[in-house]
């Protein structure tokens, strides 16, 4: 179903909308969002670690958001969408003091490493074992970049 097929549509009932593909339930929802719900999704909020120097929690971070690390953007609970909350786990899940009751997730090897050995199994071993820290903490998106290639002085 193509946008504007969609939009010539009338409001698509819950029950109709939960059927459709998954493409064309994202126009659907991204249709029913004010200006200000689109906009509010551009940013994602730094949590703030308690008793340091980084200044008091964004007022804009619910209180009752426990388990902060590298962002939260606020969900459209009208329209079922989550909030997003954000942390960095290319070596495993971080806590650089933002969760004081969380004694630590498994720090796992560099990537560089991983793919050193040559074994996509153990590497996919590893990922797998890092969505599972994170789901625990209720993470929903993990910040894995930290793969980078070994740098050659020769030409780059």
């Amino acid at each position: 179903m193509d946008r504007h097929r969609l939009e010539e549509t009338e409001e698509l009932e819950e029950t109709e909308v939960s059927s459709l593909p998954a493409e064309a339930r994202a126009i659907e929802t991204e249709h029913k969002m004010t200006d200000d719900e689109r906009f509010s999704l551009l940013i994602s909020i730094m949590g703030s670690i308690p008793g340091s120097v980084t200044g008091p929690r964004d007022p804009r971070i619910p209180e009752d958001i426990k388990n902060m690390s590298a962002g939260y953007t606020p969900g459209i609970p009208r329209l079922g969408i989550p909030a997003i909350q954000s942390s960095d786990a290319s070596m495993g899940i971080t806590n650089p003091g933002y969760r004081p009751d969380d004694k630590g997730a498994t720090a796992f090897p560099s990537l560089i490493a991983l793919g050193s050995s040559f074994n996509p199994r153990l590497v996919r071993e590893g990922g797998e074992a890092i969505a599972k820290e994170a789901r625990i903490r209720r993470f929903n998106v993990q910040l894995a970049g930290g793969c980078n290639l070994m740098r050659d002085p020769r030409n780059g």
